[in-house]
């Protein structure tokens, strides 16, 4: 496509990088959902390492994967903390799946540029590969960041 002028320049509009999968997995949650989250689980290791008497299993494990000992195992303490724990665990996995959802489908939609004048309304930098030509897309692109390539 040219661009105003007879050099025979082209303009290639590259599709927009997709996002890696650690973009989709923390992106859901804020930071300090996410440092809630770390609290939380340093919080239950203090808990077995301080007071082994009071929590005798592993409150984290019991939390993700199910109890692991027979009922009559449990303190009242720990049973009490276990059901805090996996209403927490059930509200914040329900409100991660919420947001990463919503993320996939937002992702699916995002729009393609196909004209130079889409191109144009966007704060894409522009790169120009002939050093020569700077000034003159300079002056058609006054409001956009030129880039000179090396090759």
């Amino acid at each position: 496509m040219a661009l105003g002028d007879m050099s025979g320049d082209c303009m290639a509009i590259p599709e927009m990088s997709k996002k890696g999968l650690f973009y989709f997995l923390l992106i859901p949650f804020s930071l300090p959902v996410w440092i809630l989250c770390g609290i939380l689980i340093v919080i239950a290791f203090v808990l077995n390492w301080m007071l082994p008497q009071l929590f005798p299993n592993t409150l984290l494990l019991t939390i993700l994967f199910g109890d692991q000992v027979p009922d009559q195992r449990y303190t009242n303490t720990e049973r009490r903390l276990l059901v805090v724990g996996n209403v927490l665990l059930f509200f914040l996995t329900e409100a991660y799946w919420v947001k990463l959802h919503a993320l996939f489908i937002e992702s699916l939609n995002a729009p393609h540029l196909r004209t130079l004048d889409q191109f144009l309304q966007t704060d894409i930098p522009l790169e120009v590969t002939r050093e020569g030509a700077l000034e003159y897309y300079r002056d058609l692109h006054a409001h956009r960041q030129l880039v000179v390539s090396d090759s």
